[in-house]
Parts: structure tokens; sequence; C-alpha cells
């Protein structure tokens, strides 16, 4: 269940760094191939973009410390990014960062919904 998370988000990791994206294209690449329903076991819908510690999670996919989707029944989505960061790693301009890459995908799919919808 939480393997396809894990690994989409390592993957946009190293995609981004080889692409030399800048850290607001990262995460808003992060946000959009993650933000999307995944059917849980439990058989209610969740998106892993959504849950909390994404913006740490992708911190750690970016710098190989580890991380992992967990189960959360306290979490309104039912799952939460567990990860293991050094003290000095997610920070306040990382999470501007985030909060950047969020609005910048939803730009990006605006313009992608009015280019096919006119």
């Amino acid at each position: 269940m939480d393997i396809v998370p894990q690994e989409l988000l390592c993957a946009v990791a190293k995609v981004a760094k080889e692409a030399s994206l800048s850290p607001e294209q990262t995460m808003a690449l992060a946000f959009r191939v993650l933000d999307h329903p995944i059917l849980a076991p439990n058989g209610v819908f969740y998106s892993p973009a959504r849950c909390a510690g994404f913006g740490r999670a992708i911190y750690a996919a970016l710098f190989a410390h580890s991380m992992a989707l967990v189960v959360d029944l306290k979490s309104p989505t039912g799952f939460r990014w567990s990860t293991a960061l050094p003290s000095y790693g997610f920070s306040p301009p990382f999470e501007q960062f985030l909060l950047d890459g969020i609005l910048l995908a939803k730009a990006q799919r605006t313009t992608v919904k009015n280019t096919l919808h006119g």
C-alpha cells in the first residue's frame, strides 16, 4: 500500500535533480504526481500529497533520508508521511518552497484545463 507513493516520490526527486529543477518546480512536480486519489485497503480514497508530513517526505526523498507513508487513524486522510530527518533538515524556507510549489501546481493545472477545454 505505501510502497507505490514512496517509490513515486523517490522517482520525482531523482527526475527533479537530474533536470536541475528549482525548489518550487520540484515541489510542484511532486504535488502534481502524488495529488491523485488512491484506494486504500479500507476502501477509502486518499491523496498521498495531502497527507501530513508531505513536505518533509519530499525533503527526505531529495536528500536520501528514510521516509514512509504510514497508517495514522488520527489523521483526516488515515495516513501520514513518517520521516527521519536531521535537525537542520526541513526548515521554514523549505516549507515556503512547498507552498510556492503547490501554488505553481495549481496554476499549471488551471492552464492545462483552460487549454483542453477552451
